[in-house]
């Protein structure tokens, strides 16, 4: 297990040439790479309607924007929504945080994906089902459809359908992924060393929420 930025970061080489890197934390290391929908909490036959309600519901929040399928399905995975998208990013640090900032008592993980595949920047139709029934997983370069997808310089993994996992995926040649282990004893430290380099819950989710978890992290147990 490792507890220094420093050194985690010296885990993951330079791509090679044509090769994206892509990260992900998970704040408890004994968790899998699966999406939301898959974790058990709401049925694979249930998806669709999920979806649906939520997407009837959702434009009295999105005023006149015209957003595609797979935008909306990012912004109703940002909001909470269990969908068939994985998060990742292109920040290394970002993952970092994600791995240290909950369950403090847990030993957390990073992982990092290599791959020379391209990240779609349309998908069509998220819920294809001839790609379903193929098992396949894309990664996908969102829009900048949020502060938070631009903050977080989030991409997503769009499993074809949400049960796919990157080790029984049709294209699993396609994925080369290493796992490192945060130590549980490191994460406080290494949220303060996040903090000075301009990466905390504020910068990561920029609303009055993310403001409101930073100032409370950052004050807590100091005296005022």
């Amino acid at each position: 297990m490792i507890t220094e930025i420093p050194k985690i970061l010296a885990n993951f080489e330079e791509a090679e040439i044509f090769e994206k890197v892509l990260f992900r934390g998970q704040s408890q290391s004994r968790w899998i790479l699966e999406p939301f929908i898959a974790r058990g909490y709401v049925n694979d036959m249930l998806e669709k309607e999920l979806w649906t309600y939520w997407k009837k519901s959702a434009i009295l929040h999105l005023g006149n924007n015209q957003f595609s399928e797979i935008d909306l399905l990012v912004l109703a995975q940002h909001s909470g929504l269990p969908t068939r998208l994985l998060d990742w990013t292109a920040n290394p640090l970002v993952a970092l945080y994600f791995a240290c900032s909950k369950d403090i008592d847990q030993d957390g993980a990073m992982f990092c994906c290599r791959t020379s595949a391209s990240l779609s920047s349309s998908i069509a139709d998220p819920f294809d089902p001839n790609c379903d029934k193929n098992g396949v997983i894309f990664f996908y370069n969102p829009s900048n459809v949020s502060n938070r997808v631009l903050n977080q310089s989030s991409v997503m993994s769009l499993h074809m359908g949400p049960s796919v996992r990157f080790e029984n995926c049709s294209n699993s040649y396609d994925y080369d992924i290493k796992k490192i282990v945060i130590a549980k004893e490191a994460k406080h430290s290494i949220l303060r060393e996040l903090d000075s380099l301009g990466i905390n819950s504020y910068t990561i989710y920029p609303d009055l929420e993310g403001l409101a978890k930073h100032a409370f992290w950052f004050y807590q147990g100091r005296p005022l």
